[in-house]
């Protein structure tokens, strides 16, 4: 294979080892190995609980990665904990204590393997961690600092086998509490163990009794801490369900559930609600109500537990008012799993009854589920499809794509499932570089097919949108995008596609107001949006605003051209010289054959004039031709 065919990501690497694994064999072989195989069971859960993955295990050494570092840190701090309390039950001269090294690197990917200097530095980091404990790299030390609550210890630069250069690194100090991520303004899934462990205990004792009532009134949250005001309208957050299965492997169905939920809330004209983007983030931690309520800036909390066996599906939810800390609305619902979309219709009406949302025909309409429901072996395929994309790797998106597929053919009519499709054919050239007019074609094919089958979503008409632009068909794309407006989108992705658009077709101002709200409804945003909100600023020639998002992007993601292209061209246009040549030696350093021909071939405009101005300050802060 040609150093140009090779696949390449950058990823958090988590490696694992046992301290004295031989010693351990020697005295017990046939114990160590039932405790080893047990332990590296539970960490196989937390890992792929947390959106990492196992890559391979060599003996008692465990190599996974993880495409964020919070999620990986948090994984490793949960890891140690847990085995620390399984092993304060062992003799001493029994105990299995790993050591765990976390580092943040580019690797290549070949065969679902990962190789290269970024695993070479995990593994020694592993060596220099305690037993029991974890050391990091000073990469990932700055990605997370202040993001967890964990303290930390510098061990400067330390020398380590097969590696040229010293390694700077940290030994995280564990401490009796688990870790709890305090997230950034800027943007992993929880659980709610104890409400679900609440919940069942009282549904035990309690029948039908309603449980609520009798619960203490939980702490309050203060409109003066919210991160963001609250808005004008009713304002929720859908915190995910937790999967009380017998099954983990469940997780992707509670996971879809509460996805359904958040998507039929979102339709709701009366109701401003967090996108799933930003909820998620809270998954697999134990959080308060009213800590998500002011980081969100929500008045209520949704949160509850799924439970699906025996082709039956048990719901518990409830409805908290955060400002005021009592609980609105609670229900317990029991039913067969075929009736899984009225159930979710039945928790979206009663959620709406309890803040006495008054619904508009439009609104009525999406409430109630007037749309063709699909059969469940669809939609089990598309909650697989959902959640193989979400880990955002080649080799899953293919898999994701085949699931989409198989939910098509247990449901030629099934309209979420065309979309998800078109939506992976923009993502194959948009974000995996594959052929562009191909895939767009291929978008068009299923976006065409999704809008027909439910002509009242923005959603396909916004994709539509931007596969017509980027192929120059600027009249369709336009009438589309129009379309997409003329349906009121109130979910951030489509706000942010429609943005995106606007942004390219010479109406940058527009842009701007939409990618706003975009961000307000999903505060921890992906940190593209930065890039495109500071480029709508550049073209209008806010460049201090411009400035100060694109800044608070590359604070988000170093790595990321766009922003420091950006950056560029505003420091130019700025007159700032010194800064926008710094922010162009980035941009060559991050890609060495950048050219002005390159950019103008991709990036987009519909108008020669918008172009220009961007050819203009990029030649000024000194990118070749």
């Amino acid at each position: 294979m040609s150093s140009e065919n090779l696949e390449r990501k950058l990823t958090a690497i988590f490696y694992a080892d046992v301290a004295g694994y031989s010693r351990l064999m020697g005295q017990d072989e046939a114990g160590t190995h039932r405790i080893l195989r047990d332990y590296l069971d539970f960490m196989a859960v937390e890992i792929e609980r947390r959106g990492g993955r196992i890559v391979h295990y060599a003996g008692d050494a465990v190599l996974a990665d993880f495409g964020s570092v919070i999620a990986a840190f948090e994984a490793a701090v949960a890891i140690q904990r847990e085995l620390r309390e399984r092993n304060d039950a062992l003799p001493e001269e029994g105990r299995l204590e790993f050591r765990i090294g976390l580092n943040l690197g580019e690797v290549i990917v070949d065969r679902n393997d990962i190789y290269g200097d970024g695993v070479n530095v995990a593994a020694r980091l592993e060596s220099l961690a305690d037993p029991g404990g974890i050391c990091i790299s000073a990469t990932v030390h700055d990605q997370i600092v202040g993001s967890v609550e964990t303290g930390f210890e510098d061990m400067g630069a330390q020398s380590v086998k097969n590696i040229e250069r010293p390694v700077s690194c940290y030994r995280v100090l564990l401490g009796a509490d688990a870790p709890r991520r305090r997230p950034k303004r800027t943007g992993g899934k929880p659980k709610a163990k104890v409400f679900a462990a609440v919940v069942a205990l009282l549904l035990i004792v309690g029948g039908g009794i309603a449980w609520w009532t009798m619960a203490p009134k939980l702490e309050t949250a203060s409109p003066d801490r919210m991160a963001l005001p609250l808005p004008d309208k009713p304002s929720i957050a859908v915190l995910p369900f937790a999967n009380l299965s017998q099954e983990a492997k469940d997780d992707y169905f509670v996971d879809g559930m509460t996805d359904d939920l958040i998507t039929d809330l979102s339709n709701i004209s009366g109701l401003f609600v967090i996108a799933r983007n930003s909820v998620f983030t809270y998954k697999g931690r134990a959080v308060k109500v009213q800590e998500v309520a002011e980081d969100l800036g929500v008045r209520y909390v949704l949160e509850g537990s799924v439970r699906k066996a025996s082709g039956q599906v048990r719901i518990n939810a409830q409805l908290i008012d955060a400002l005021n800390g009592t609980h609105v609305w609670a229900a317990r619902f029991d039913r067969p799993l075929d009736d899984i979309f009225k159930l979710q219709d039945e928790v979206v009406g009663e959620i709406v009854s309890a803040l006495a949302v008054e619904l508009s025909p439009r609104d009525h309409a999406l409430a109630v589920g007037s749309e063709a429901r699909p059969n469940m072996e669809a939609y089990e395929f598309l909650l697989r499809g959902l959640e193989l994309r979400s880990r955002f790797n080649w080799n899953d998106f293919i898999e994701a794509r085949a699931m989409f597929l198989k939910a098509l053919e247990h449901d030629r009519d099934y309209a979420r499932a065309e979309i998800e499709l078109g939506n992976l054919y923009y993502e194959a050239w948009r974000i995996w570089g594959e052929d562009q007019r191909t895939n767009l074609r291929e978008t068009i094919t299923y976006a065409e097919r999704a809008a027909a089958l439910d002509p009242r979503s923005a959603r396909p008409h916004v994709l539509l949108a931007l596969a017509h632009k980027f192929l120059g068909e600027h009249e369709v794309a336009e009438r589309e995008a129009r379309r997409a407006l003329d349906l009121e989108p109130t979910d951030a992705t489509s706000l942010a596609g429609l943005a995106d658009y606007l942004r390219l077709s010479g109406n940058p101002e527009r842009s701007i107001e939409l990618m706003r709200q975009a961000m307000r409804r999903d505060p921890y945003f992906p940190a593209f949006y930065l890039a495109w909100l500071g480029h709508a600023y550049f073209m209008t020639g806010q460049y201090a605003e411009a400035i100060v998002a694109l800044r608070r992007g590359v604070e988000r993601d170093a790595s990321y051209v766009p922003f420091h292209l950006f950056l560029a061209a505003t420091y130019a246009a700025n007159g700032m010289e010194t800064e926008a040549k710094q922010a162009a030696a980035q941009v060559l350093g991050l890609v060495p054959g950048f050219t002005l021909s390159g950019y103008a071939g991709f990036i987009g405009h519909r108008h020669r004039m918008d172009l220009e101005r961007d050819l203009a300050a990029l030649r000024k802060a000194g990118l070749p031709e």
